[in-house]
């Protein structure tokens, strides 16, 4: 499980697709925030990339664990993004609020990656949730993602995208990548790698 987090606009999405779209790789592509372009859509789908809208945890865990339970398994799974994910209990209608909307998603979140892990176990299945970075306001600020403590916990990556306005040329955006969690090495944080970003490319 990877988590790809940072601020908005800064190429998690775009990131994702292209990775997506490579030739040797079949890809399952969630979009929970229906907000994928019919021409991105369509250029998805000539790559031989699934895409589907849905955004209720519990309906996208339904289609995850029956994707994982086929013989005829994905390489990778997208879920773009976490943050517009929502539980069946905040959508219940008589939901009467004595849980927040951030505890209701935790907690489903929480069922959800215990489940999913177990499943992955064993599978040749990458699975990546992107996820936005949000400030929190006040005198001391400090950086969040939504979701609980979960999919940081579970997460066997995490790559925290950074960019700036003025790494923007037409249509190329070149991000920092900070490496912020890393099962896979022991030189764990602080390594930092730079992403090209085109509309349909990466380089790093």
């Amino acid at each position: 499980i990877t988590e790809i987090y940072g601020m908005s606009a800064v190429g998690k999405s775009r990131f994702c697709k292209n990775i997506c779209a490579r030739p040797e790789i079949r890809a399952l592509y969630i979009d929970t925030e229906n907000s994928l372009p019919a021409e991105e859509l369509r250029w998805l789908k000539d790559h031989g990339v699934d895409c589907i809208s849905e955004n209720v945890i519990e309906s996208i865990w339904g289609v995850v664990s029956d994707v994982l339970d086929d013989d005829e398994h994905y390489d990778l799974i997208v879920v773009d993004s976490l943050a517009a994910m929502v539980s069946n209990v905040e959508l219940a209608a008589d939901n009467d609020q004595t849980m927040s909307t951030q505890l209701a998603q935790a907690k489903a979140m929480t069922m959800w990656m215990k489940q999913l892990i177990r499943k992955l176990n064993g599978s040749n299945t990458a699975f990546i949730f992107v996820n936005h970075k949000k400030i929190s306001p006040g005198v001391v600020k400090s950086a969040n993602t939504p979701g609980g403590a979960s999919p940081k916990f579970y997460s066997s990556l995490r790559l925290d995208f950074k960019a700036s306005k003025k790494d923007v040329k037409g249509s190329k955006q070149r991000v920092e990548v900070e490496i912020a969690k890393s099962r896979f090495s022991s030189r764990n944080t602080s390594v930092k790698i730079w992403l090209e970003l085109d509309y349909h490319n990466v380089n790093v």
